[in-house]
């Protein structure tokens, strides 16, 4: 039986995240091993969990053999954690996936200049017309863009990135086989066709409110800096960002109109001691240093965005658009009764949403990330995400170093 079953096995697996089962690993040092232990085996694991132990000890191979033949079958490559194509990048980040799926030519990751582009999905003809212009920029100037490929500023970004016949690399929040919304179908084949397209989640995974912002994770984990262009105080660049300080990525700004809320979040970043920037080059020309070949380079002569016309495909020539799953919209959360300032402690009734009570209440004095997700029994990932938004809400202070408290 193939090795990457056992991978695909581990992965489905939702109270054992990637930051959890290292620790099997490295202990069995093998994933077909670790699959054949028994309960005892699995007590000897130091610092092992009794529902971690309880989740592993279930065998059945079914949905992880159902998963491979979807791969096999739709040409999507499954890199686990343990292979040598997987990036190291990514592999130091708190929770990496245990297996990435990836359709197209993912690039090496840990060789390239990468600046992740990220903002609002209702964003004004001044933040799209930036970040398509940071976009083609970075790309021209030997850097790869990243994004979640969402409407707004990320799908624009993109837009920039291909018209300068780039590479760019789409996350996902989805399988890796869905396009959402379904409206970027174009986008989407044509970063697949040029650059890659990556999810940790298998083919078939619907949109739900979680998923989105736990990709954020990998969007910054990929990346050396972290470009936020037009972002409200209630918007998933804010996670993207706090994941970029909390891994030891740059966070870069474009300023905007301080008069106008979608642009509070991210004035709010320079406020707190990100750096602005203006153009392409002030997100790529500060790694130079770390490309000695020469690869990255800033153009004389800047060639000016090509208006396409609507609709017109970036990349020269047709790009197949085969037959694809669409995404149907996930449930509308509920809007957070919160104050104007995200970061103002709510001081009477606080609003949960999701996890966040749970995970609010497992936490005593100082905690690592770790006991709280010990304690809450979440997956790393989930715990994350309430923890950011906690901490956006002012009502969780993060200490670095992965620990928290409550204010």
């Amino acid at each position: 039986m193939p090795e990457l079953i056992y991978w695909l096995w581990l992965s489905q697996i939702q109270s054992v995240g990637a930051s959890k089962c290292v620790k099997y690993i490295e202990h069995f040092r093998d994933i077909r091993k670790l699959y054949d232990a028994d309960k005892h085996a699995l007590y000897e694991v130091p610092k092992h969990l009794p529902n971690e132990v309880s989740a592993l000890m279930n065998k059945n191979l079914d949905t992880a053999k159902a998963i491979y033949e979807k791969c096999i079958s739709g040409k999507i490559n499954i890199i686990p954690l343990n292979s040598k194509h997987y990036p190291e990048r990514l592999a130091s980040i708190y929770d990496p996936p245990t297996v990435l799926f990836v359709k197209g030519n993912l690039p090496d990751i840990d060789n390239e200049c990468i600046a992740a582009i990220v903002g609002t999905r209702k964003a004004g003809q001044y933040g799209l017309t930036l970040s398509e212009r940071l976009g083609f920029e970075v790309a021209e100037c030997g850097g790869i863009v990243t994004s979640g490929l969402a409407d707004g500023i990320d799908g624009a970004a993109v837009k920039g990135a291909l018209r300068a016949e780039g590479t760019p690399i789409g996350v996902l929040g989805t399988g890796i086989d869905i396009i959402f919304p379904n409206t970027n179908e174009r986008l989407f084949r044509e970063t697949e066709a040029r650059g890659a397209l990556i999810s940790e989640y298998p083919p078939g995974f619907p949109a739900s409110r979680h998923t989105f912002p736990a990709r954020n994770r990998i969007i910054s984990g990929i990346s050396l800096s972290v470009i936020i262009i037009e972002a409200p105080f209630k918007s998933g660049s804010l996670i993207t960002a706090a994941h970029a300080r909390e891994q030891g990525r740059e966070v870069l700004v474009i300023p905007g109109n301080v008069d106008m809320p979608s642009f509070e979040g991210s004035n709010e970043l320079l406020r707190d001691g990100a750096e602005l920037i203006t153009q392409g080059w002030d997100a790529v020309g500060r790694h130079a240093w770390r490309f000695p070949s020469g690869k990255l380079g800033r153009k004389k002569n800047v060639r000016q965005i090509i208006n396409a016309a609507p609709g017109e495909s970036a990349i020269r020539g047709k790009v197949p658009v085969p037959a694809v799953k669409r995404a149907e919209e996930p449930a509308k959360p509920v809007p957070l009764k919160v104050p104007e300032k995200a970061r103002a402690r709510i001081s009477a009734f606080p609003v949960f949403e999701g996890d966040e009570e749970h995970v609010y209440s497992c936490l005593e004095g100082t905690m690592s990330a770790d006991v709280i997700t010990a304690r809450s029994e979440l997956t790393p990932n989930q715990v994350m995400v309430a923890l950011t938004m906690l901490e956006l809400k002012g009502l969780v202070k993060n200490l670095g170093g992965m620990n928290y408290e409550k204010l």
